[in-house]
């Protein structure tokens, strides 16, 4: 079952301890992981169940993460998956990812998506689902990575005015973005200028055509498709006993993994999301606005099927299969997200968790 050519990252520590941060980065790197990845959250995915879950809103910024994180190690890839160009204005975000870029000798990854409500909405801030100005973004990133010398440009949402990026992106390049999008326009921008596809699990078939749909822009805009790396971020229950990953996947925290996921992909099921008009992802929830009782009334409209269905699960073989199969679909970086301790599970079931994980990726890469 070996596929040589799949390249397989982790998630990083991204809250209290701190020192915990760069320890879990160290151990990826002496472990043969291929990268390590960072959330972009102003607050946690569900409201706080005290006694039940550590608090889901405590979460680091990105930045400083990835930034000690690149002094501690030395050949893994680190990545942010995916952050926005509405709460950092595109300048600031080519400043960022060109520092870590730096810092990290070439290993920064910058993800980047139209914005999550959740991070937007409670701080009185807006996004835009227009891919257009994800374009635009990129495109001002582009301008400010290409030179040391002022630049000017004038556009529909930003304009710069003889702007200047001092950071020399000469020595290590300008840094890989990764688009988060997921509709024929984030795939067609895709294509054409990014360097790589991050999106969060969609079902298999859908992963296969989206994909395609990514080459078709890349051919259209007369770039090589094997410019742009498929990668995909796997929300994941892990363990060496299935029944036990049974009970989990009913818990009312995993269930809620399903919200990540569009309308589309409950349709596809049989079911209608949860969250009716606003089932666009986690794009159109806010956690904070919800009260604990009526949170757990909304995940528990979700089928435990179509939990099953969206969510990575399995013991060592079973993970490694679908991985697999992805992979023969066209996936080149895989990205677990052990969420299994959304389970509630008991300390040696965190430990199954990671052995489980551990075991797919040597099924996978030998």
């Amino acid at each position: 079952m070996t596929v040589s050519a799949l390249q397989i990252g982790i998630a990083g520590h991204f809250s209290s301890p701190a020192d915990a941060v760069t320890r879990r980065a160290e151990r990826a790197e002496a472990g043969g992981w291929d990268s390590v990845w960072w959330p972009d959250a102003q607050i946690g995915y569900h409201p706080a169940a005290p006694g039940e879950v550590d608090d889901p809103h405590e979460v680091y910024d990105w930045g400083p993460m990835i930034g000690a994180s690149a002094v501690v190690t030395e050949r893994v890839a680190l990545g942010v998956s995916v952050t926005d160009p509405f709460r950092r204005h595109p300048g600031m975000l080519a400043q960022t990812a060109q520092t870590l870029h730096d810092l990290s000798h070439g290993r920064f990854i910058l993800g980047l998506g139209l914005g999550a409500i959740e991070n937007l909405t409670p701080f009185g801030l807006e996004g835009s689902s227009k891919v257009a100005v994800l374009e635009e973004a990129l495109d001002v990133m582009h301008l400010l990575w290409s030179t040391t010398e002022p630049v000017s440009i004038a556009g529909p949402t930003w304009s710069l005015d003889r702007a200047v990026l001092g950071v020399d992106s000469t020595v290590h390049g300008a840094p890989p973005v990764w688009i988060g999008g997921t509709g024929p326009r984030s795939l067609d921008l895709t294509g054409r200028k990014a360097d790589g596809w991050i999106p969060v699990m969609p079902a298999l078939e859908d992963f296969r055509s989206k994909w395609a749909l990514v080459v078709e822009g890349a051919e259209r805009a007369g770039r090589d498709p094997s410019a742009v790396t498929a990668g995909c971020l796997f929300l994941t229950v892990a363990g060496e006993d299935l029944e036990a990953l049974d009970r989990m996947l009913d818990t009312p925290w995993v269930r809620a993994l399903a919200l990540s996921q569009p309308a589309s992909q409950f349709e596809r099921l049989g079911e209608a999301h949860p969250l009716g008009e606003l089932g666009s992802g986690m794009r159109g929830f806010v956690p904070t606005h919800w009260s604990l009782s009526d949170y757990r009334d909304l995940v528990a409209r979700i089928p435990l099927h179509v939990v099953k269905e969206l969510v990575l699960w399995g013991d060592g073989a079973r993970l490694a299969d679908q991985l697999s199969a992805y992979a023969d679909a066209g996936l080149e970086h895989a990205v677990i997200w052990n969420a299994t301790g959304m389970g509630m599970p008991s300390t040696e079931e965190v430990r199954s968790s990671f052995r489980a994980i551990e075991d797919a990726r040597a099924r996978l890469c030998g």
